[in-house]
């Protein structure tokens, strides 16, 4: 079972894209990339993935606005998942979490490594 949930510390998110060393793409759900989004006005967020205790993945997720007051969520290049047994499980988990906010569409472009 994942378990979604916000990540408010930025030093365990840099330490879980750091894991694999750099892979391309990656600055694009990078802390980085989150402040460069939010300079914008962009509304964003960053979710954990865990299972049990352990941090399995990470998504930057972006908000982009539509007529009529919709909404859909975009995650560039992410949910990023290093075990990839676990990719299925965690774009459950993304999906989930993201019906309740009634956004039109979910788009993700993992990394496939």
């Amino acid at each position: 079972m994942i378990e979604v949930r916000p990540i408010d510390d930025e030093q365990i998110w840099r330490q879980f894209l750091a894991n694999p060393g750099p892979q391309p793409g990656l600055f694009l759900q990078s802390p980085g990339w989150f402040k460069f989004q939010q300079s914008l006005g962009t509304q964003a967020e960053v979710l954990g993935f865990w299972q049990k205790n352990d941090l399995v993945g990470t998504a930057l997720a972006l908000r982009r606005n539509l007529p009529l007051k919709n909404h859909y969520i975009y995650v560039p290049r992410g949910p990023v998942v290093f075990n990839t047994s676990l990719s299925n499980d965690v774009v459950a988990a993304l999906v989930e979490h993201y019906q309740s906010t009634n956004a039109m569409f979910l788009r993700v472009e993992p990394v496939v490594l």
